[in-house]
Order: C-alpha cells, then sequence, then structure tokens
C-alpha cells in the first residue's frame, strides 16, 4: 500500500498525507503525522493478526524518515511551543518532541489493536521495535530523538515488549538497562556476526541477539554450523570449526 509507483497505493490516493521537508518540498511518501496514515498501517496490523496465528509483530524503524514537518506537525510546535516550523531549528528538541507525539500516537494505537485482537483470541500478542542506539545517527542520518523514535518513554509506558537495537560494535546501555527496569526484553541486533562475537555478547550479559539477513547466512556450511550452536554459550566461547567446515573453507578459498 506505501508503493509510491502504484496508483492504488496509499500515498497515491492520500495525496494529502505525503510528507514535507521544513523548506516545504512535498516528498511522495506518507507521514504518520496523519492520522489517515496511522489508521491504514492500525488496519493492515490488525488484518494480519486476525488472518494469521502470530504472537506478535515487529516494527522496523531502521532506515526511513517516517514523520517531517508537515502541517500537523506545525501546528503543534506552534501551539505547545509557540515556535514556527520554518524558523526553528532543524535539531530542535521542541522539534523532536512534536515529531515524537506523533509516532507515540502510532505506537500506542499499534499496541491497542494487538490487545483486542489477542483478548478474543485468548493470548497475549508481543510488539517490538528495531532501532538504533539513541546516541547515534542512523542509515538515515539522524537519531532516533530526530525520528521521534520515543523508544524510553515507550518503554515505560508499557507499549513494548522487545527493543531489538541495530549495532555492530556497542550495546545500548541506555536501552537495555531500561528494558531490564521494565521487565522488556532487549536484543542485540548484528550485521557481522561469528562465535566471537556471540560469545562476547554473552559475556556482556546479553541473553538475545538477532543476525540481519539470516536468510542469507544460513546457505553457507562453515555459518551453519555454529548458528546452529549459537545457544550454547560455552561452545561459542571455545568455538573450533569441524573437521568437515574446515574441508570446506579450504575448497572455498
Amino acid at each position: 500500500g506505501w508503493i509510491p509507483s502504484d496508483p492504488n497505493a496509499f500515498v497515491a490516493r492520500h495525496l494529502d498525507c505525503r510528507q514535507v521537508l521544513q523548506n516545504g518540498t512535498v516528498l511522495h511518501k506518507a507521514s504518520y503525522a496523519y492520522q489517515q496514515s496511522r489508521q491504514f498501517m492500525f488496519d493492515l496490523i490488525r488484518d494480519a493478526a486476525e488472518r494469521v496465528d502470530v504472537d506478535g509483530i515487529m516494527l522496523s524503524f531502521v532506515g526511513p524518515h517516517f514523520v517531517q514537518s508537515e502541517q500537523p506537525v506545525a501546528d503543534r510546535l506552534l501551539s505547545v511551543y509557540g515556535k514556527n516550523i520554518a524558523a526553528v531549528s532543524p535539531t530542535a528538541p521542541d522539534l523532536y518532541a512534536c515529531r515524537a507525539y506523533f509516532m507515540t500516537q502510532l505506537i500506542s494505537g499499534v499496541r491497542a489493536v494487538l490487545d483486542e485482537v489477542g483478548t478474543a483470541k485468548g493470548k497475549t500478542l508481543t510488539l517490538g521495535i528495531l532501532v538504533w542506539p539513541h546516541d547515534q545517527n542512523g542509515w538515515n542520518g539522524g537519531t532516533t530523538a530526530a525520528e521521534g523514535l520515543d523508544v524510553v518513554n515507550w518503554i515505560h509506558a508499557g507499549y513494548l515488549d522487545s527493543v531489538m537495537c541495530q549495532n555492530n560494535s556497542e550495546i545500548d546501555t541506555l536501552y537495555k538497562s531500561e528494558c531490564e527496569s521494565h521487565g522488556v526484553k532487549y536484543v542485540q541486533s548484528r550485521t557481522d556476526v561469528n562465535p566471537s562475537s556471540v560469545a562476547a555478547l554473552y559475556a556482556n550479559g546479553i541473553q538475545r541477539f538477532a543476525l540481519w539477513d539470516m536468510d542469507g547466512w544460513q546457505y553457507y556450511p562453515y555459518y551453519w554450523s555454529w548458528l546452529s550452536r549459537a545457544g550454547h554459550q560455552d561452545e561459542m566461547a571455545n568455538w573450533q570449526p569441524s573437521d568437515y567446515v574446515n574441508e570446506m573453507l579450504i575448497k572455498l578459498n
């Protein structure tokens, strides 16, 4: 429903819900600052959760922008903070807070949908998010705060069951500690995993980790030989490839 080139896509049918840059440039991409955009996602999630026997969903926020400087953002910035969207600094905390206001409406709405569908099914449906470290820029060049991703407050509000943080070198100690204090699962996501890095995660108190593009890694005997044993901490700390894997590596090289 979001593909810009599809005439039947949401954004093509709701041109008034498109993102707008601070300089007024309109992007052919929907913004969650609009209730219609959020409702579209609520309906999509509800349909999937009702039709499929899911245990929950995870919303990936790694990559794109979700709210920019659209009219609802401008209106809130003016009414709550007394600032003009055209004159405020692009890194102003007040602007970030306005984006967070709308993104929190998205998260709280998704939580409500999952609770409602879960109650009807007699099970608890979980909600997780995929983000990046709070003090670093993501692929899109912004921090989580700049994108309106108010992760800590979402944890405090009880909206989340898990927070997956993508970073190859550092554990986000803020997210980790907040998750541990509020009964939320902290998951470390990496794009470069090996037995040593897995052992290092265990040594730093990480019990859950995820591998980016897992579908591609498992095709290779070397990776699968240890990925299939990654849950065994002692083996990861002392991993030695089998003779078969060593033979495969020699042939590949």
